[in-house]
């Protein structure tokens, strides 16, 4: 389905909504909320493993975010507690990731779909440098709704 059907699926289904940017952001735009086999024929949570150099931070000016990524890559034991399962892209796909974050002393379990803020087909926020991996960009939304301060 190319781009156009996509923008007329998203509208069909309400999914053509404003995502709303990092409110210290000056960034404005209007994205459209595509699922990973719309953005790429090939997904995959890591192409040749997991680098601090797959980074890119994207139009949402979160260093902060690619970071703390970059410490993930880093050291593997520390993603495994992260995302505890292997590459989900690959084993029952299910169009769902599970994340855990270490917050205030315990973890916190978050779930979110495979839907990713793209404009023209490209990803806008924290993303890798291969177009088909998405380790880092299925996590912001994942963090994104808990504030740093209880």
């Amino acid at each position: 389905m190319g781009e156009q059907g996509n923008v007329e699926r998203n509208r069909l289904l309400g999914l053509d909504k404003l995502i709303t940017p990092h409110p210290f952001s000056n960034v404005s735009l209007f994205a459209l909320s595509l699922s990973l086999q719309d953005i790429c024929d090939d997904p995959h949570l890591f192409v040749d493993g997991m680098s601090a150099h797959d980074l890119n931070q994207g139009q949402l000016g979160n260093c902060w975010f690619v970071a703390a990524c970059s410490c993930l890559a880093s050291r593997e034991s520390l993603w495994q507690k992260v995302s505890p399962l292997p590459d989900s892209l690959t084993l029952g796909y299910a169009g769902i990731f599970h994340f855990r974050f270490w917050r205030f002393g315990q973890w916190l379990d978050v779930v979110v779909d495979d839907r990713l803020a793209t404009v023209n087909g490209k990803l806008v926020y924290c993303h890798s440098n291969s177009q088909n991996e998405f380790w880092t960009p299925l996590q912001l939304p994942a963090f994104a709704p808990y504030p740093l301060i209880p």
